[in-house]
C-alpha cells in the first residue's frame, strides 16, 4: 500500500498543526519542525518578549518650566511609533500635529511642534551634543526641546507569567538562553538576574542582533530567535529558527517561522517535547508501512492474497496511519 507510505508524515503534521492552533501555536514552515529538536541555544528579546511589552508612565522629572504638558508633546511625537513605548502615551492627548515627524528604530522619535524641534528617547539620541546621565535605574527616557534636556520619563513593564519558569526549563532541558536588547545595561543586568540567565547583552542595534546571532551560528550553535519588535526583524529571518510573539510588529510575525499567539511562554517548552512526540509518531508510521509493504507485496506477487483482503489490508494500513497520528492530538 504505497498510501500508507505517502500520509505518514503528512498525517502526522495535519493533527500537529491543529492541535498545536488550538494551543495558541501558529507553525507558518516546515523547517521549524525539522530544526527545532537540534536547538541548542534561545535568545530572547527584553521587552515585549520576557515582559509583558505594556508600559505605563510611573515618573516625570521636569527639568525646565513649561507651560505646556510634556505627556501631551510625547504623546504627539509617539502617535506614528508602533513600538511598545508609544502605547504608553495613548491616553495622554495630542498637544497638537508633528511635522517631519521621524520613527529612528531602537532610538527614539523626533518631530516639529509649534515651531519646536523634540526629540523623546535615549539620552544619547535625545540630546548627543551634551548627553545628561540617566536618574537612576529603570527605564529613563529623554524630551528635549530644540536639543535642550525638558523632562525625564520612567516607564515600567511587568516581567511575563512562566517567564522565569520557562528558562529554568530549558536550561534543564540543555537549551543555552541568553537575552539580548536595546534596552540599557543596568535594566538587562537587573531582568537578567532575576530570571538567572547568563549571558546578556545590552544597547543592542538590530546590526548587533544580527551579529551576535552570526557568532552563534559560527560556533556551530543552532539558535532559536525569540522577538516581537521591528528591531528584532533582521535576525528572526537570520536565526535558525524564530518565534514571534503574538503582539509582534505585523513584520516581525511576518519573518518568523512560528507565532506564539497567546503570548505564554509556557508554550516554549511545550513545544520543545510536543516536537519529540511528533518525530516519534512520524518514524512509527514509517515502520508500519514499510514493514506492511515488506510483507504484503511479496505475498501478493506469489498469489497467496485474494481480492478482497487486498482490498480491506490496504484502507487497514491507511487507516492505522491516520489512527496513530490522531494521537498528536492530545496533549
Amino acid at each position: 500500500c504505497p498510501c500508507a507510505l505517502a500520509i505518514a508524515m503528512p498525517a502526522a503534521w495535519i493533527c500537529a498543526l491543529n492541535h498545536l492552533r488550538d494551543k495558541g501555536i501558529l507553525i507558518k514552515s516546515s523547517e521549524f519542525f525539522e530544526r527545532i529538536h537540534s536547538v541548542t541555544r534561545i535568545v530572547f528579546d527584553k521587552t515585549g518578549t520576557l515582559t509583558q511589552g505594556e508600559l505605563t508612565v510611573t515618573q516625570v522629572q521636569l527639568l525646565q518650566d513649561r507651560e505646556e504638558s510634556v505627556l501631551n508633546i510625547i504623546a504627539s511625537l509617539e502617535s506614528a511609533s508602533v513600538h511598545p513605548i508609544a502605547a504608553a502615551f495613548n491616553q495622554f492627548p495630542h498637544a497638537g500635529q508633528i511635522h517631519d515627524g521621524k520613527v529612528v528604530t531602537n532610538q527614539g522619535v523626533e518631530g516639529s511642534l509649534n515651531g519646536v524641534y523634540y526629540r523623546f528617547g535615549t539620552a544619547h539620541y535625545a540630546s548627543p551634543q551634551n548627553t545628561p546621565a540617566y536618574p537612576g535605574i529603570g527605564q529613563w527616557l529623554l524630551l528635549t526641546a530644540d536639543a535642550v534636556p525638558i523632562a525625564w520619563i520612567e516607564l515600567q513593564d511587568k516581567l511575563r507569567p512562566h517567564a522565569k519558569a520557562t528558562i529554568q526549563q530549558l536550561v534543564h532541558a540543555g537549551v543555552a538562553c541568553e537575552i539580548v536588547s536595546g534596552d540599557r545595561a543596568e535594566n538587562v543586568a537587573q531582568l537578567a538576574e532575576q530570571l538567572g540567565v547568563s549571558p546578556f547583552k545590552a544597547a543592542a542595534t538590530p546590526n548587533d542582533k544580527l551579529t551576535l546571532l552570526r557568532q552563534r551560528q559560527e560556533a556551530h550553535q543552532v539558535v532559536m530567535m525569540i522577538g516581537d519588535g521591528i528591531n528584532d526583524v533582521p535576525v528572526l529571518a537570520g536565526a535558525d529558527i524564530s518565534l514571534a510573539m503574538g503582539r509582534a510588529s505585523t513584520l516581525a510575525q511576518t519573518q518568523a517561522q512560528a507565532v506564539l499567539i497567546q503570548n505564554d511562554l509556557s508554550l516554549i517548552h511545550y513545544l520543545f517535547r510536543y516536537s519529540a512526540r511528533m518525530r516519534s509518531i512520524i518514524r512509527e508510521n514509517f515502520i508500519w508501512a514499510v514493514v506492511y509493504n515488506l510483507i504484503a507485496i511479496p505475498a501478493a506477487v506469489a498469489g497467496l492474497v485474494p481480492p478482497w483482503l487486498a482490498a480491506a489490508g490496504m484502507s487497514t494500513s491507511s487507516l492505522i496511519v491516520i489512527a496513530n497520528s490522531l494521537r498528536l492530538s492530545r496533549s
